[in-house]
């Protein structure tokens, strides 16, 4: 099924958050891999048990794979099945290093959709391995000058491979979108609103549901899953129907959920 990766250029564009926002948005068994060589983040963000982690899981697939292993080394948020890497960023690469060819080769054997959170994509990155197998990477940049350079040099080693790239934007400025592909010869998979209120429900914030549903950043979310996904023909979730103005998704709803869209 369908593999998709998520990686930024610079530190907190926004790429793990728009992870765990795609996670969530495909409907069907999802499962969503920490592949950050930074160290991850999600245990600490949802308050995860972080027992079970990519460098248990590499320890385990040294002798052989069977995908039972996989699953016992991950952790449910919500309905998505996450395999957590180490926080701290040298036990993160060690994880990394042993796990990123076997995840490449296994992933799109399973019956689910997985997405990737690559964290800051660079030539060194120890999760290149599985980076070249995935069925498409999503970079993740502001439309600004600062990020062209940054870009660039991704441009430079993955136009060599053979998986499809495009480009996330967050936020509409200063660069059109339009302006920003010509520069770098990417496709714009998606243009997201930049809300930072609404974004830290990706990150661990406590949201009413309801709101987060209607919210313009979740239905793009939505949309730009439903586009990558059902390409390599998979069924997503709908989008939620058009919704009055968005409400203040902190204020006013008695049902709220902490960090999981259920």
């Amino acid at each position: 099924m369908t593999v998709i990766g998520v990686a930024s250029l610079r530190s907190s564009p926004g790429a793990t958050s728009l992870a765990v926002g795609m996670s969530w948005a495909v409907e069907g068994p999802v499962t969503l891999v920490e592949a950050d060589p930074a160290g991850g983040v999600l245990a600490a963000r949802f308050g995860l048990d972080a027992t079970r982690d990519l460098l248990s899981f590499g320890i385990g697939v040294r002798r052989t794979f069977v995908p039972e292993l996989l699953f016992a080394h991950t952790t449910s948020l919500g309905l998505t099945h996450c395999l957590l890497s180490p926080a701290d960023p040298p036990s993160a690469r060690r994880a990394i290093d042993m796990t990123a060819e076997t995840l490449g080769a296994h992933l799109c054997r399973f019956d689910m959709t997985t997405v990737v959170d690559l964290g800051c994509l660079s030539t060194q990155s120890p999760a290149i391995p599985l980076a070249k197998r995935l069925d498409r990477l999503l970079l993740v940049a502001k439309p600004a000058l600062e990020d062209v350079p940054a870009l660039l040099d991704v441009l430079s080693m993955v136009r060599t491979w053979i998986v499809p790239v495009d480009l996330v934007l967050i936020g509409s400025g200063p660069f059109k979108a339009d302006e920003f592909a010509q520069v770098t010869g990417l496709p714009i998979a998606a243009v997201l609103p930049h809300d930072p209120r609404v974004a830290s429900a990706y990150s661990g914030g406590v949201f009413s549901e309801r709101s987060l549903r209607r919210s313009s950043l979740n239905r793009a979310i939505t949309a730009l899953t439903e586009d990558v996904v059902t390409t390599d023909g998979q069924q997503t979730t709908q989008p939620p129907p058009p919704a009055a103005p968005e409400e203040d998704a902190r204020a006013g709803e008695p049902e709220s959920i902490e960090g999981v869209l259920l």
